[in-house]
């Protein structure tokens, strides 16, 4: 939150949600991208999930993205929103795409009492496209 700013920071958060940078993440190995606030941090995970997280004044909110192998009894689209079993005060928004055997999701986790902030995070989500790309050896060459 900017120095200075007396607003609520659920307020604050909103309002600055509206005129966030957006970053890219391109996976490198299934080649499907999405878009996180730039401000968000990476957070390292061992089970091979992405995950960008912001965690200040009490807030806690995750977007992460997986790819899994494809169950047919799955379909090809879907959205699930709801409560997390572990934690009440904490909701989900998911949007899994199937395509070419695997399944690829992407997740926002955050506290119920900000769902009114998160609309734009949620849409993003909504309207995610699990987009694939071409990439070159040499960008990501390691």
């Amino acid at each position: 939150m900017p120095v200075g700013d007396r607003r609520p920071f659920p307020q604050a958060f909103r309002e600055g949600m509206n005129a966030v940078k957006w970053a890219k993440f391109v996976d490198s190995n299934y080649c499907y991208t999405f878009y996180y606030p730039s401000f968000f941090v990476r957070e390292e995970r061992a089970d091979g999930v992405v995950a960008f997280g912001y965690h200040a004044y009490g807030m806690n909110v995750v977007l992460e993205s997986r790819v899994s192998d494809a169950d047919s009894q799955r379909q090809l689209e879907y959205i699930r929103e709801g409560e997390l079993e572990e934690s009440r005060d904490y909701r989900y928004y998911v949007h899994g795409i199937q395509r070419g055997g695997k399944l690829y999701s992407l997740a926002l986790y955050y506290p119920a009492e900000y769902r009114w902030c998160m609309q734009r995070l949620i849409w993003k989500v909504k309207t995610w496209r699990c987009e694939t790309v071409k990439l070159q050896m040499s960008q990501y060459a390691r």
